[in-house]
């Protein structure tokens, strides 16, 4: 978008600067007690809730679900990675970034 590297859903929303955890702007889902872990897994074979919750994040504008995290309660949203973008479109794809060019 106009030189800025985002990230984006295939719908087109814009979730912000690539540096920026996309997630923070996702609608979330956190599956914190049976009952909702339950309409995933069968009976006791999910996970106990009060040692890990499942947090599904959707895109807000079209509902598709992009990623899932399994961690224990309370533990901050994490960030997944950070693509070194530049190393990727000389070092793999032998050219400049299309922002640099």
């Amino acid at each position: 978008k106009e030189g800025e590297r985002i990230v984006k859903c295939d719908c087109g929303f814009e979730f912000g600067d690539y540096q920026i955890n996309w997630k923070l702007k996702c609608r979330i889902r956190v599956r914190d007690t049976f009952e909702s872990i339950e309409k995933l897994y069968p009976k006791m074979m999910g996970s106990d809730p009060e040692w890990e919750v499942l947090r599904e994040y959707f895109c807000p504008n079209c509902f598709t679900l992009l990623d899932v995290e399994a961690v224990p309660p309370g533990y901050p949203i994490i960030f997944n990675f950070l693509p070194d973008i530049d190393a990727f479109y000389e070092k793999w794809l032998g050219r400049n970034p299309p922002d640099k060019e």
